[in-house]
């Protein structure tokens, strides 16, 4: 989503920064500097929704990550991203998802778990410094993972670590091309590694580290 106003932009920001907050309309509408009504026309022409949809589509995204990632009740789920009714909130899931909260995460319980006996390498990289830190990864739940033996690895000089022909460029996860769904970006992570990809390549440079804090719920 590519969105040229800079009021919008800032919008947005504190959308995404106070994700675990109540984000009324009101205050979006003062961060623009525009009048309430004229905030709600501007934002739908830039972003294609209103902001109240936007708010509860970047809220659920959120809650289907925290459903898949950690052991936390609905109900809580639903406290934690400011949802004091959690009934509406499962209500309001289902129609954005088209699933429950339950269902969406005994979906991904159902996917069957397997060892994965390689090493990650992670690329960060600053203006004068680049680091390259090493990730064993001894199991990933509920994501099928399987070394594809088709990937070509070769060693960086002669420090031992084998790294594949293709990378990840996990920049993007920081959204700062165009806004990401943070579920979906765990869905790609998994399929680079699943293909075979042991280097993933992420500078701080993009999004101002939004990247890689994406990346280690990974």
């Amino acid at each position: 989503m590519e969105v040229n106003d800079n009021r919008i932009q800032k919008v947005l920001s504190h959308i995404r920064k106070n994700i675990y907050k109540t984000v009324d309309i009101d205050s979006l509408a003062a961060i623009s500097c525009l009048s309430k009504d004229h905030f709600i026309r501007l934002f739908k022409k830039e972003v294609g929704t209103t902001p109240l949809q936007y708010i509860n589509q970047k809220k659920i995204e959120k809650a289907q990550l925290i459903l898949i990632t950690e052991d936390i009740p609905v109900k809580n789920i639903a406290y934690l991203l400011a949802y004091e009714d959690h009934s509406y909130f499962n209500r309001l899931f289902k129609k954005i998802t088209d699933v429950t909260p339950q269902q969406y995460r005994e979906l991904y319980k159902k996917q069957p778990s397997y060892y994965f006996y390689a090493k990650v390498y992670v690329l960060f990289s600053t203006s004068s410094t680049i680091y390259l830190k090493v990730i064993p990864l001894f199991l990933m739940p509920e994501i099928n993972l399987k070394i594809n033996r088709a990937m070509n690895y070769n060693e960086i000089g002669k420090t031992g670590m084998r790294v594949s022909n293709l990378s990840f460029g996990a920049s993007s996860l920081g959204g700062v091309f165009h806004d990401i769904r943070e579920a979906e970006g765990i869905k790609a992570v998994y399929t680079a590694v699943e293909n075979g990809m042991n280097f993933i390549d992420v500078s701080p440079y993009y999004g101002h580290y939004k990247a890689e804090t994406v990346l280690g719920k990974h």
